[in-house]
């Protein structure tokens, strides 16, 4: 009985360490003494530690971004794998200050970490405390949630996807704010910002008229629509024509990528056809000459001059150019097949984009029209509570909405000024404002 203390002893260590019968006996190996009988009956009761399945432990999320390159500080709880170690293997959560507490690690601190990092040093210091490699991987379990503010429908946080924007993170806050008779903003200032708001998006609108009618006309520069000095700044023009001629751009370097690609293709089709054409004739010219060849042995064959076999070989090497023949007039009949096909493409490439500019260009109008109904019922309304436009006020036009994403960098938080198409990162707050352009 006092011989099996020992082993009781020392056992919580070992399979604290992931070690069990095999590592114990690893470690007893390495010395020069002889195991005593008490160490032999704690190996004999000491189970082995047996790597945790993969399906026993809560299935992570698969990541979104980056595998390995994915940062750190965007993330909430991550699954940490490591075979050989149950009590690192699970989820973990990230804590505030970068670190994450692991069972007989310690805290690690991974604040400016990416995952790829954090394997190799869990790999590190286990290696350092057990003196044995581990195979350890990390999968995202959670992103932190994004953070809307400010002027819109429903303040609060939302689950973050690869691929937001502030315009999604926008959408999912329900929307730029529009007061109701119940709030308590005066009725005459509700009608000025639905008025302003409506202007705003009538103007954006008219801007993304203009450039489907750019493209669709193959224009090289955007016309200023006149009505957006009605509606916005000039400094709002100057940054939204700004943009639409960078979708303008993008728009036609993405249709000439594909046109080009489509007539490279045509092109070597036809080099192809013309290589198959000359081949063809080649093989035309050898059939007819062992044709005239076979004509003058069977005449000699009839005079007896020539044995059977040479007749037999002369009519085996016609056959052959008769199957080469075949087989180029497959060939030619595949590349022009390929070639109409492709021009067909082209064709419907074009075709395709007039009719998406055309049914996009009817959307829009449709939009406008609706939008120029709702400024002119809101600035109306407002003329009549308060005798004046909602346009006017000293000159100015106001209010316009801003966005603004305030992001940790280095623990410290960081404004940047961003635009509806600005990416939104795990653990952003977007503040949503709206403010008046004599102070913008």
């Amino acid at each position: 009985m006092l011989a099996r203390m020992p082993s009781l002893a020392v056992r919580p260590l070992f399979s604290f360490l992931g070690i069990g019968t095999l590592g114990l006996v690893a470690a007893l190996a390495a010395g020069t003494s002889t195991p005593t009988v008490a160490q032999q009956e704690s190996a004999a009761v000491t189970p082995p530690v047996v790597a945790p399945v993969a399906a026993a432990a809560e299935p992570a999320r698969p990541s979104t971004q980056g595998g390995s390159r994915t940062p750190v500080s965007g993330l909430e709880k991550i699954n940490l794998v490591a075979p050989g170690f149950p009590l690192i293997t699970g989820i973990h959560s990230i804590e505030p200050d970068g670190t994450i507490p692991l069972p007989g690690l310690g805290r690690i601190d991974v604040h400016d970490k990416k995952l790829g990092d954090i394997e190799g040093l869990v790999a590190k210091e286990i290696r350092r405390l057990t003196g044995r490699d581990a195979l350890v991987t990390v999968d995202v379990v959670e992103y932190k949630p994004i953070f809307v503010s400010g002027y819109v429908a429903r303040a609060g946080s939302f689950a973050w996807r690869s691929g937001y924007t502030v315009l999604h993170a926008e959408t999912l806050s329900g929307g730029v704010y529009r007061p109701t008779a119940t709030d308590t903003a005066t009725p005459s200032e509700s009608e000025r910002a639905r008025a302003h708001r409506a202007a705003v998006e009538l103007a954006n609108v008219l801007a993304s008229i203009e450039t489907l009618k750019a493209i669709k006309s193959g224009a090289a520069d955007l016309t200023v629509p006149p009505r957006l000095k009605d509606m916005i700044t000039p400094e709002q023009s100057v940054r939204l024509m700004e943009s639409q001629r960078t979708h303008l751009a993008s728009n036609r370097a993405s249709f000439e990528s594909r046109r080009q690609g489509l007539e490279r293709a045509l092109a070597l089709g036809r080099e192809e056809l013309e290589g198959l054409q000359t081949q063809k004739v080649r093989v035309e010219e050898q059939a007819l000459m062992r044709k005239r060849n076979l004509d003058e042995i069977l005449s000699l064959k009839s005079k007896g001059l020539i044995r059977s076999e040479r007749i037999l070989d002369e009519r085996t090497r016609l056959a052959d150019l008769d199957e080469k023949l075949t087989n180029i007039l497959v060939s030619v009949a595949r590349v022009k097949s390929l070639s109409g096909s492709i021009e067909r493409d082209i064709e419907t490439l074009q075709q395709e984009r007039i009719s998406t500019i055309n049914a996009e260009l009817i959307r829009l109008e449709q939009q406008q029209s609706q939008l120029e109904i709702e400024v002119e019922v809101a600035n109306s309304a407002y003329r009549r509570l308060t005798g004046s436009s909602a346009f006017v006020n000293n000159g100015s036009r106001d209010p316009i909405i801003r966005y603004e994403i305030v992001r940790m960098d280095d623990n410290k938080p960081v404004a940047i000024p961003a635009t509806r198409f600005t990416l939104i990162q795990p653990g952003d707050v977007l503040v949503v404002s709206l403010v008046d352009q004599m102070n913008n």
